[in-house]
């Protein structure tokens, strides 16, 4: 079950949730966008990174949790382009962090990455891609957090 927190100052919902005993961190983008947006960007993409999160209840280190942001940074002001991409969550603990956006282009995307990450230090991150024109995946994450409220 998610416990849904929201923030005035912000439009998104953040929440907490637990795997294994473990607290899991959520924060989604909202509302769910109009039909014409989600037809427009039919493919989804989760950014996977594992980390050890021993010791700190399956949370990332601060050393970690700056390359994190590093990368979302990264992605948001360099590999997105215009009407190409948009975030709708991220999670992160029980040793895993997830960055997901919707795209409108999965080769698109991955030139653009490639091309942003050449010659950086690498991320220890898996790409995983799924067609989802529906926008099933957040509708029930969304769905998910409307039942715990």
């Amino acid at each position: 079950m998610i416990s849904p927190q929201r923030d005035l100052a912000d439009p998104g919902l953040t929440g907490r949730a637990y795997e294994d005993g473990l607290p899991v961190f959520y924060r989604l983008e909202q509302p769910l966008p109009g039909p014409y947006e989600r037809l427009c960007l039919p493919w989804l993409v989760v950014i996977s990174w594992p980390y050890d999160g021993s010791g700190n209840e399956g949370m990332p280190s601060a050393e970690d949790n700056l390359r994190m942001f590093e990368l979302e940074d990264l992605i948001e002001e360099e590999v997105a382009t215009p009407n190409a991409l948009r975030h709708v969550y991220s999670r992160t603990g029980n040793h895993l962090k997830e960055l997901v956006y919707y795209l409108r282009n999965r080769d698109e995307f991955l030139f653009r990455f490639n091309q942003v990450m050449s010659g950086r230090s690498r991320f220890p991150i898996d790409l995983h891609f799924f067609e989802d024109e529906d926008w099933q995946d957040f509708r029930e994450l969304l769905a998910a957090f409307e039942q715990s409220h």
